[in-house]
């Protein structure tokens, strides 16, 4: 057996066992996963194990290889705050009777993501009056260990502000204890969310779920399947909150999606709610192909000219150019390249959050959104954009070398030389227009340069 037949077989099982899609781009990282897991077995021999078996044990493991277990407290900051100011007083309302109130945290790896909830309903909820369930799920049995005993470094808190860091941590020589309050608020379950799981989908058993950051690695139809299961069992007007690099488009049609404060959420119910509209774009039922961000510009776009302003620095006539041109997608992207380069980070994000529902441009507005959330300092967000970019068009080489240079800066050596090597090959295939929006104004040999140097940099 050839080793493309061999790692398409071993793509048919983690779809098969897990949801999990790879598509091309990913070869380096799955032959090393694959081999690690084979261990001193033949490959075909391993294989057969996972196509005629189901071993919990290697299937969290295997999970715990391929997907991002990198998190922290508080992370996303602003869909946090849309979750305390919008979504709690809405099902606190609704639940005034029942005095019930259940959270899912979906794919919440070591904790983080469930304990912060737990640490902002004590701030925000009359949590003693209640009963309140904080559940998380996840498939990585090791990670759920951690999450259980509440143990965490300081890299963990990095982003967890001053007043909660003192209120519900510990001190434990370098490392930090969570309160025993938040402790006993939330509670974990090993569950593959490709089985069915019947019980954790029960008819309005949720009234808020967090998905964040794990669609993106599900295949479309079991994508469209989990999210189905959020939809029977989130309670009428339930809230679902997935990462900033994800959306719905393409997988579900029972959701409407709202805009608020720099961050996007889902609601079941339909109907329209005060000072917030629903975005007008429809959700197609069918999945179109994703287009690259490298179609043509309009014919009256002179991209020399543009080059020449942007060379020189000239960002506000740069801007003037665009301006001039009649509105699409593509002209959006080039005035969200230039408001990066120009530091209007905040406005270029904006600009970026039109155009996710853009098949279009959605490549390139997640590749510039993740270059805004690096210079802000929030690397987990910018590593989730750079992914969902380098996922959307494969062939995007500065999606991998910027993912590539940021997980060797968060020590993740390894991942890091699997996505410099990549883009080393795309690189030498990359188009000069895709250079002038994303390149921040270097050539190609720049960037070969750079990602040799990155290569170099990463520990063997």
């Amino acid at each position: 057996m050839n080793s493309a037949e061999t790692l398409e077989r071993f793509r048919n099982c983690l779809e098969q066992l897990l949801g999990l899609v790879f598509p091309e781009g990913h070869h380096g990282l799955l032959t090393e996963v694959l081999r690690k897991r084979a261990g001193r077995r033949k490959l075909d021999d391993y294989l057969s194990e996972l196509e005629t078996s189901y071993d919990e044990e290697e299937i969290s493991r295997l999970a715990a290889e391929l997907t991002v277990g990198e998190t922290l407290f508080f992370r996303h900051e602003k869909q946090l705050q849309t979750f305390i100011q919008w979504a709690l007083p809405q099902r606190q309302k609704a639940r005034q009777t029942l005095r019930r109130l259940s959270i899912l945290s979906v794919g919440c790896s070591s904790g983080e993501e469930p304990y912060s909830l737990a640490m902002l309903l004590h701030q925000n909820f009359p949590v003693p009056d209640w009963k309140v369930q904080i559940l998380g799920v996840d498939v990585n049995r090791k990670a759920l260990a951690v999450a259980r005993r509440g143990l965490y470094s300081s890299w963990s808190i990095r982003e967890t502000p001053d007043h909660l860091l003192k209120r519900w941590f510990l001190p434990k020589g370098d490392q930090f204890l969570l309160d025993k309050n938040i402790l006993e608020l939330v509670q974990f379950e090993e569950r593959n969310l490709n089985l069915p799981n019947s019980d954790l989908w029960l008819p309005g058993r949720w009234d808020v779920i967090f998905c964040r950051n794990m669609l993106m690695y599900f295949a479309p139809e079991k994508a469209s399947r989990l999210v189905a299961h959020f939809a029977r069992s989130l309670a009428d007007g339930g809230f679902l909150f997935l990462g900033p690099a994800e959306n719905l488009r393409g997988i579900s049609q029972e959701f409407s999606v709202y805009y608020r404060d720099e961050s996007f959420y889902y609601q079941l119910a339909p109907e329209p709610q005060p000072a917030i509209s629903p975005l007008p774009l429809p959700v197609p039922r069918t999945r179109r192909p994703v287009a690259t961000v490298s179609a043509p510009p309009r014919p009256g776009l002179n991209t020399e000219l543009l080059r020449e302003l942007l060379d020189n620095e000239r960002y506000g006539q740069a801007l003037e150019l665009l301006e001039r041109l009649p509105p699409s997608p593509e002209l959006s992207l080039w005035k969200a390249s230039v408001l990066v380069n120009s530091g209007k980070l905040e406005e270029a994000e904006r600009v970026c959050q039109t155009l996710l529902h853009q098949p279009q441009s959605q490549a390139g507005a997640h590749l510039l959104l993740g270059m805004c959330r690096r210079e802000l300092g929030e690397l987990g967000a910018a590593r989730a954009y750079f992914e969902q970019a380098a996922r959307l068009d494969g062939q995007l080489a500065l999606a991998r070398v910027y993912l590539g240079m940021l997980l060797r800066r968060l020590g993740l050596a390894g991942l890091a030389r699997t996505h410099l090597r990549q883009a080393l090959t795309l690189l030498e295939k990359e188009s000069e227009q895709r250079f002038l929006l994303f390149g921040g104004g270097y050539r190609r040999s720049a960037w070969q340069a750079l990602c040799q140097s990155e290569l170099e940099r990463c520990p063997k």
